[in-house]
């Protein structure tokens, strides 16, 4: 195969990658994650609330000083490492792999969407890939060991799973030792990266014990399949079918590249030996990341952005082997770098102009607000820490009402009835009409209680727009506003069960939850009265039952609501996990109130008569068997709501 080399290909590459990184910075609204980082490069004091160490965040305060904060700005400072990383690619192929693998690496790197999507954005995530890269690169082709711990620390504080990567170093030095190979100053530059971790411990240690995410159970073969769409695709494609076809070819590419590098690459004498550098370097932090999902399960396949770059490497040695061979493999290869070629150059034209696979267009959404809201307009903002990209793109244009407060939200302590009737309260005795905006809502409030509320005590008025993964709606409040912080329902209760959950009160209403036909009355409909329902043949009960935690709650419990005829058979009924599975009873605080929503059809050819509305508790054992809760009263397993007469 001719030599693939000369400066002017790497140079036709690096300002390539480049201009298809520049090009796309403005395409997409900033979103949340994206705000953070602004707010915290624009007041470093806020840094201890973050989830991320500081030096990325401290990095973009000093480039905002020089260039300013509009989103080209605030995104060009991850362009830089990852064209950087591109030419890197190259030298790497070039120093440490065999002849052709420097330019294709560069090549499949400078495509990728991955890459394009990391560099596009506001976070450090490219600094990351650059900084584990040039780390790498240093340790292997023997580099200042100064300037490998620089590099080194610095991944380290950016991110705190780069020391996955200098773990794998740590073994790679450990075979130069036995090798009798290792010099001391290797060994103290490799020992002295934990001190980067100083700054950024407490910070994990907080992260660990209030989790902004919902803690659930790492499934290995998921995170997998989502790793191998992230890199084929990109995060915006990761859940087409396509991108984990994709992946999969990537991953039989770089598979035939790590073999072929491992038994065929000649290098000099005293090097570590191939298979150590493929463990030290993608095993040995592939397998600590796993680890640390089963214990902490959190894992997105960003965390390990110091990898897929060396992932592409693998890739070309595959094409640069395959290209050596016979004239059919070499066909078949560059078959598949056209082909790869093709792929990211289709998912980045579909991503720029397809908006459901964009960012979160907070930058639509919040350019109406500011075009349509009155003088004394308020935004209430509910959701996973949107309040950092709200105040960029409003400045002071409108007062914020973000719930619950502070920059990140802690799923430990979602909203809860007299949390969001306190600012509701305050915002309708301010304001006469309030914006609500919505992402990621079931971080914060998993019980949906602010939309509830609102609904049921404001009018709801039409939002001439619709955006993409945002939801944007207008309420004004009547007169003498009020929302109740320890809600009972229609009727009130007073029902204890064995385990300290109360039974307040319950809704029983047709048509639509209580909250729904006081909207429609809101709106100019026929008053909503709280008579006792009748109901047809076919139709529907719509009951909200009242809960209050009067004592700690060891089971996940499920709720029931049963129509009974009168023989206390079974005729209709609806089961719902309390707070489901988000926020199940466990998680529920003590003294609050909790709305769980219940429908429950009735046959279309149900006898007419009276019939029986009952409501309780059951929990499943390890067996599966059901165990119904008693009442703390010795009045039996359920509490009978009343009776409704079903005519034809």
């Amino acid at each position: 195969m001719p030599r693939v080399g000369g400066r002017g290909m790497l140079l036709a590459l690096v300002l390539g990658a480049f201009a298809l990184r520049v090009g796309l910075l403005q395409g997409q609204s900033l979103w949340p994650d994206e705000g953070i980082s602004w707010s915290l490069a624009v007041d470093p004091r806020a840094l201890p609330q973050a989830d991320h160490p500081p030096l990325y965040f401290l990095v973009l305060g000093a480039w905002m000083r020089l260039a300013g904060d509009s989103v080209l700005a605030l995104r060009f400072l991850s362009v830089v490492p990852d064209v950087l990383l591109v030419a890197l690619l190259w030298q790497w192929g070039r120093r440490l792999g065999t002849p052709g693998a420097g330019a294709l690496a560069a090549l499949v790197w400078a495509v990728s969407p991955l890459a394009v999507w990391y560099a596009t954005e506001a976070r450090g995530y490219a600094w990351l890939a650059f900084l584990g890269v040039l780390s790498s690169y240093l340790l292997l082709a023997e580099g200042p060991p100064g300037l490998y711990f620089l590099a080194g620390a610095a991944a380290l504080l950016i991110h705190p799973f780069s020391a996955l990567l200098l773990g794998g170093h740590g073994w790679l030095l450990w075979v130069r030792w036995r090798e009798g190979r290792l010099e001391r100053r290797w060994l103290a530059a490799w020992l002295a990266l934990p001190l980067a971790l100083i700054p950024s411990l407490l910070q994990m240690a907080r992260q660990v014990g209030q989790p902004t995410y919902w803690p659930g159970t790492f499934q290995p073969g998921e995170a997998f399949l989502r790793t191998l769409a992230t890199w084929a695709a990109g995060p915006s494609w990761a859940a087409q079918p396509v991108a984990r076809q994709a992946g999969g070819v990537l991953l039989g590419m770089a598979v035939l590249g790590a073999l072929a590098w491992a038994t065929r690459r000649e290098g000099p004498p005293g090097e570590v030996r191939p298979a150590w550098v493929l463990w030290g370097l993608l095993a040995f932090p592939l397998l600590g990341a796993g680890a640390l999902a089963f214990l902490w399960p959190k894992y997105a396949p960003r965390y390990l952005m110091f990898l897929f770059p060396l992932l592409a490497w693998l890739v070309a040695e595959g094409l640069a082997w395959a290209l050596r061979s016979r004239r059919a493999l070499a066909l078949g290869a560059l078959a598949v770098a056209a082909a790869v070629v093709a792929f990211d150059g289709w998912v980045l034209a579909r991503t720029a102009q397809e908006p459901a696979l964009e960012r979160p267009d907070f930058a639509r959404v919040l350019a109406y607000v500011r075009r349509e809201a009155r003088p004394d307009d308020a935004l209430i903002l509910v959701g996973g820490h949107t309040e950092p990209v709200v105040r960029y793109y409003l400045r002071d244009a409108l007062p914020l009402y973000p719930l619950p407060p502070g920059m990140l939200v802690q799923v430990t302590h979602p909203l809860n009835a007299s949390q969001v009737a306190g600012v509701l309260n305050g915002v309708a005795e301010r304001h006469r009409r309030a914006w609500l905006l919505l992402w990621q809502e079931d971080l914060a409030d998993p019980l949906r209680l602010t939309l509830t509320y609102l609904l049921g005590g404001a009018r709801r008025h039409e939002v001439q727009a619709e955006f993409e993964q945002v939801a944007l709606l207008l309420f004004s409040f009547p007169p003498r506003a009020r929302f109740d912080p320890r809600p009972t329902g229609q009727y009130p209760l007073e029902v204890l069960f064995a385990e300290g959950l109360l039974l307040r009160g319950f809704d029983l209403t047709r048509d639509g939850f209580w909250f729904e036909r006081r909207q429609t009355e809101l709106q100019g409909g026929p008053p909503f009265t709280a008579d006792w329902p009748s109901f047809r043949q076919g139709e529907r009960l719509y009951v909200a039952l009242y809960w209050s935690v009067e004592g700690p709650v060891a089971r996940d419990y499920t709720a029931f609501v049963q129509v009974l005829d009168s023989q206390g058979r079974w005729v209709a009924g609806d089961d719902h996990t309390l707070g489901g599975d988000l926020f199940p009873a466990t998680r529920w605080r003590l003294g609050e109130t909790y709305i769980q929503y219940h429908t429950l059809p009735l046959a279309e050819d149900l006898p007419p008569g009276e019939y029986t509305v009952v409501a309780g508790l059951y929990w499943r054992g390890g067996d599966g068997a059901i165990h119904r809760e008693p009442r703390a009263d010795g009045g039996g397993e359920h509490v009978v709501l009343g009776k409704v007469l079903v005519s034809p």
